[in-house]
């Protein structure tokens, strides 16, 4: 699993630096990390959707669209029965903060759920993300 997030962050700074002749380096070195997290443990659906995630939206010449395709088909139908089982957590229970909305005449009490954390987000999109293909 640790080098499937170690891949990602590689393919986030081969993004953002300014050295261009380390992007592809960079790049490369990072999808075959997230290759090798996925073919260590091919049923693992954190590994597939951190590479499909990070590879959907790369450029046509690392030819990766249909593999992340691929692996966002396969996460979709087993995201579902993990959740059930509690090895992929759909949602935590949201701590809520009260807010005071005061007005002229009145105040009122609000209560107003916590925005989800990007761990959050990103273990949730699974489902979401196999809808948009």
């Amino acid at each position: 699993m640790v080098d499937a997030y170690s891949g990602s962050l590689e393919l986030l700074e081969a993004a953002h630096t300014w050295a261009i002749w380390d992007k592809r380096r960079l790049a490369n070195e990072g999808l075959a990390k997230m290759d090798q997290a996925v073919n260590r443990a091919p049923d693992d659906l954190e590994a597939r959707f951190i590479r499909a995630a990070s590879a959907w939206h790369l450029p046509f010449f690392f030819r990766r669209r249909e593999q992340a395709a691929s692996d966002f088909t396969f996460i979709a139908p087993r995201a579902e029965g993990a959740v059930a089982k509690g090895t992929l957590p759909l949602s935590w229970p949201q701590p809520r903060s009260t807010t005071t909305a005061r007005s002229s005449s009145t105040a009122a009490t609000v209560t107003v759920p916590n925005k989800p954390s990007k761990r959050q987000c990103a273990l949730t999109a699974p489902v979401r993300a196999a809808a948009m293909l």
